[in-house]
């Protein structure tokens, strides 16, 4: 009732893993060396010598590593990345989670309708499920991640609001899960500043004062998965 127009889109889903396996096997092919399940315990810099120390200690390594350049791609660990080499100065980025869930199929095509409250969500079809998402709420720590109940909660209502006859419930949700996206931090606070959702993607470089230059590419549609790897 009172629907005047809908988006009809395509859309792919990122094998995770593999996404990462290929960029690891590219950077190997141009002399890169590459530590998995490794941790940058702390970095310093020489002023002297414009070059960094570097600890890291993983499962197969453990130890100092001297090196010249420190690209710090992180993503929404940017900031508790440049905390271990005692790096000051305002948040580059803002972590907020969205959220997802998974019901049985029930539409020919996968589609983009908007909330009550304005904001765009997705159906994504892919075999025999649906993917409803996504939702929007900053986090202070993007390591430990879930869904809450207000989250899905508003997801349902969103569809019933479109699909009135359809029984949206709890207990039909084959999965859940959450991601973070690690947006640009606003020069004041989250609340003042919101951005649209259909901004494009930009890569943003920020170089601290000691020569770090931290990566960090904003996705702001909620359709794009953003891939974050510790380098």
């Amino acid at each position: 009732r009172g629907l005047q127009g809908a988006v009809k889109l395509w859309d792919h889903r990122v094998d995770d893993r593999a996404l990462v396996l290929a960029t690891l096997g590219s950077a190997k092919k141009n002399g890169a060396r590459c530590l998995e399940r490794t941790a940058v315990t702390n970095y310093t810099y020489d002023k002297s010598s414009d070059s960094f120390d570097i600890q890291v200690s993983g499962d197969t390594v453990e130890g100092l590593f001297h090196v010249h350049k420190l690209i710090d791609a992180s993503g929404p660990w940017i900031d508790k990345t440049r905390v271990l080499g005692n790096e000051t100065g305002p948040a580059i980025v803002l972590p907020v989670a969205g959220s997802h869930i998974e019901l049985p199929a029930f539409l020919a095509c996968s589609t983009l309708l908007q909330a009550r409250v304005g904001r765009f969500f997705f159906v994504i079809n892919h075999g025999d499920r649906a993917r409803v998402g996504t939702t929007e709420r900053v986090v202070s720590d993007p390591e430990d991640i879930q869904p809450t109940e207000k989250e899905v909660d508003y997801l349902l209502a969103s569809l019933k609001r479109y699909f009135p006859k359809r029984d949206f419930k709890k207990e039909t949700i084959l999965s859940r899960d959450a991601g973070v996206r690690p947006l640009a931090a606003p020069a004041s606070s989250p609340a003042s500043s919101r951005r649209s959702r259909w901004s494009p993607a930009i890569t943003a470089l920020f170089c601290s004062t000691k020569g770090v230059v931290s990566k960090s590419t904003v996705e702001q549609c909620p359709l794009r998965s953003m891939s974050c790897a510790r380098l």
